[in-house]
């Protein structure tokens, strides 16, 4: 009996059929992509619209005093005057000093005159032979500070500090250099709550751990519930009265308590081997307590320590280690004292719109001028400048700036999604946003914020008052420049209780429209939703569409199965009866 292969593959009659049917099942398929084509398009719309909201939402509160992120200020423009008169009365400049504001600033004229620098302590040891070789000297002695720390009370404790003593360094911390300290109190007008802090001689707070915890603060801090010593964290009990109805408000010049600290010392120690250049390493290699630091290089075979802070407070603390004697016998000290003091400790000293400076630095003195932080210069000493400092708008005008960029870029782009303009052909064509008055409500609200009057604590009521207005385009523009840097220049208070006031209102209106749970968002996450679910049923249908085909396939598979066994069949019956006919 004659048998068939199986099928492998289709006639092309079949095969464009089964395209064609296929074609027709897989309608619901394409109208599927489609609809999830249009949600991935509107919800990248709405990404679009939700950054174009932030960014004038974030405009917004740049310029909202009552908003953590406001940067509204008005600036500083800083001009030296640094030329003086010479010996032989020509005039040249000098570089005398440095300034930096902050918006504490306070416009005005500084002239600064009379200068006398700071200077480091700078003791020597007599001449030495060689550098490099050993000196023959065993023991040890104390530098930068006493062999233990101490602390004495200088003045009258009071009913809220009562006492000091001396304490350990936590973890990671510097132990305070030697020198006076001030307990500063005083009663928090905002919290109710008797607050402390710990200040230099030059009035500087130092960083002190917090009784709430294990962080370290120069800021104002509580004063810790009932009495007892608190520990700074850096070398320095202080303790604290147990009646806060009898703490009284004290500052460094009002008689706060006063203590003087004395450092624990860095313990050097010198073996026989050990030579100038050997001891100068030691040295370097030490970790001092904060200001009293020492520096140790050999010149001319002569040790040499500095002190790596300037001021009288910052004296070189050094002393033999009994029963040795080995600064003794290298001729830093005498038995009195200082055998070779280069250089004897000084304060800066400099006079300021005739006042009389004294301060231990020459850098960094930002406790003078409130907002400027001075930097004496070398050649300061017999030279004048004189610091003008003048208000700059510069940084409010380009937040102003900044708004109306991101207020017409979202007034553009909802104009644009919300429209219905009509074509050539009498169609019309809807923005994706068209017919949603969420929208349309938004545009018109911003813009009556922006153009309307504003109630606030100031007297300025509308935002044409200082120069900004809507033009023709609806566009929010500077009409009038001298306008607004007149008003942040002679009345920025007023200037800030309005921007107050009107973005207040606009970030309480986009507000509706931005954030996790915003109309926005959920618009957002909706049409994630309906994407996942879209995708979920082309995933369904693209597997029955294969399983359709599958079917189809075999289906005409076995019709041309049978197809090819009819054309067979005849073949043979035409041979059977052709035969037959030629022998009959």
């Amino acid at each position: 009996m004659a048998t068939t292969s199986p099928i492998t593959t289709l006639d092309p009659t079949f095969t464009s059929l089964i395209n064609s049917l296929m074609e027709i099942e897989r309608q619901p398929l394409t109208r599927l992509t489609q609809q999830r084509d249009s949600v991935s398009l509107q919800k990248g719309i709405y990404n679009d619209l939700k950054k174009t909201l932030d960014d004038l939402q974030s405009a917004a509160r740049s310029l909202k005093s009552s908003d953590p992120f406001c940067t509204l200020s008005l600036g500083n423009k800083v001009n030296l005057a640094n030329v003086f008169i010479t010996a032989t009365g020509a005039a040249t400049t000098a570089t005398v000093a440095s300034f930096t504001t902050n918006s504490g600033a306070v416009p005005g004229a500084y002239t600064l005159k009379d200068v006398t620098l700071a200077k480091a302590h700078t003791l020597a040891s007599n001449q030495q032979e060689y550098a490099d070789q050993a000196l023959n000297l065993s023991g040890g002695f104390i530098l930068g500070g006493a062999a233990t720390r101490t602390v004495s009370v200088t003045g009258t404790a009071n009913a809220t500090v009562t006492g000091f003593g001396t304490g350990e360094l936590a973890a990671g911390q510097t132990e305070l250099g030697s020198g006076p300290y001030y307990i500063e109190t005083r009663l928090d007008p905002a919290s109710g709550a008797w607050q402390f802090r710990l200040v230099n001689e030059d009035g500087t707070a130092a960083s002190i751990r917090m009784a709430s915890g294990t962080s370290f603060t120069s800021g104002w801090q509580a004063i810790p519930t009932g009495a007892g010593a608190y520990d700074t964290g850096r070398g320095l009990t202080i303790t604290f009265g147990a009646d806060p109805s009898a703490y009284s408000a004290n500052s460094k010049t009002t008689g706060a308590v006063q203590a003087v600290y004395t450092a624990q010392g860095a313990a050097i120690q010198v073996s026989a081997g050990d030579s100038l250049i050997d001891i100068a390493s030691k040295i370097n290699r030490e970790i001092f307590a904060e200001g009293n630091g020492v520096t140790a290089t050999v010149v001319d075979n002569q040790l040499i320590l500095t002190s790596k802070s300037t001021g009288v407070n910052h004296a070189i603390l050094v002393s033999d280690t009994a029963p040795a004697a080995i600064l003794q016998t290298l001729g830093i000290l005498d038995g009195t004292g200082f055998l070779h003091e280069s250089q004897t400790p000084s304060d800066a000293q400099f006079t300021l719109n005739n006042m009389v400076i004294h301060r231990s630095q020459n850098a960094n003195l930002s406790n003078v001028v409130s907002g400027v932080t001075i930097n004496l210069a070398p050649d300061a000493e017999g030279k004048t400048a004189t610091l003008s400092i003048t208000s700059d708008p510069t940084g409010a005008k380009d937040l102003v700036n900044g708004l109306i960029t991101k207020f017409n870029s979202l007034q553009s782009y909802l104009s644009d999604k919300i429209a219905v303009t009509k074509q050539a052909d009498g169609t019309y064509k809807r923005g994706a946003l068209a017919g949603d008055m969420m929208f349309t409500s938004l545009r018109n609200d911003l813009f009556n914020l922006i153009s309307g009057n504003a109630s606030n604590d100031g007297t300025l009521t509308n935002l044409r008052e200082v120069g900004l207005t809507l033009n023709d385009n609806m566009q929010l523009a500077v009409s009038d420049a001298t306008k607004l840097e007149n008003a942040l220049q002679s009345d920025f208070a007023n200037v800030s209780a309005l921007f107050d006031k009107v973005m207040s209102g606009i970030d309480a209106k986009l507000g509706y429209y931005t954030g996790s749970n915003s109309y926005v968002e959920s618009a957002i996450e909706s049409s994630d939703r309906e994407t996942e679910t879209l995708n979920d049923k082309i995933t369904t249908m693209n597997q029955r569409l294969d399983v359709r085909k599958q079917a189809l396939t075999e289906q005409y598979a076995q019709l041309q199965t049978q197809l090819l066994m009819m054309q067979y069949t005849q073949q043979q019956m035409s041979l059977i009866y052709g035969s037959v006919n030629q022998y009959a």
